[in-house]
């Protein structure tokens, strides 16, 4: 179940975000724009995927969060369902995917 999901996530950043890259580590899998951008964990049943924006989020669908710098916000959030991979996901994964590095962490 978990493939499925990760290659329609993929394919909705292709789409919507622009050109990514992936890299298969030992513990996940990263993905690249200019940068790393998300981890994303495949689990037997989901995909667990970790972002950073500059902002606060405030959602029901985050599973964890920590603030990881002065201006950075670290999050968590399963994918469950295609439906999962929907247009209020997309943007956290668009912002990220567009962070600039202006503070340092």
């Amino acid at each position: 179940m978990a493939k499925p999901l990760f290659n329609d996530l993929k394919s909705k950043i292709r789409k919507r975000i622009g050109p990514v890259k992936v890299i298969s580590l030992p513990c996940c899998i990263h993905l690249f724009g200019l940068f790393d951008f998300a981890a994303v964990f495949p689990l037997k049943d989901k995909v667990r995927i970790h972002f950073v924006v500059n902002y606060k989020l405030n959602s029901p669908r985050i599973d964890k969060s920590a603030k990881y710098s002065a201006n950075r916000y670290k999050y968590a959030v399963y994918i469950k369902d295609k439906k999962d991979i929907d247009k209020e996901l997309v943007g956290w994964l668009e912002e990220a995917y567009h962070l600039r590095k202006t503070v340092k962490n």
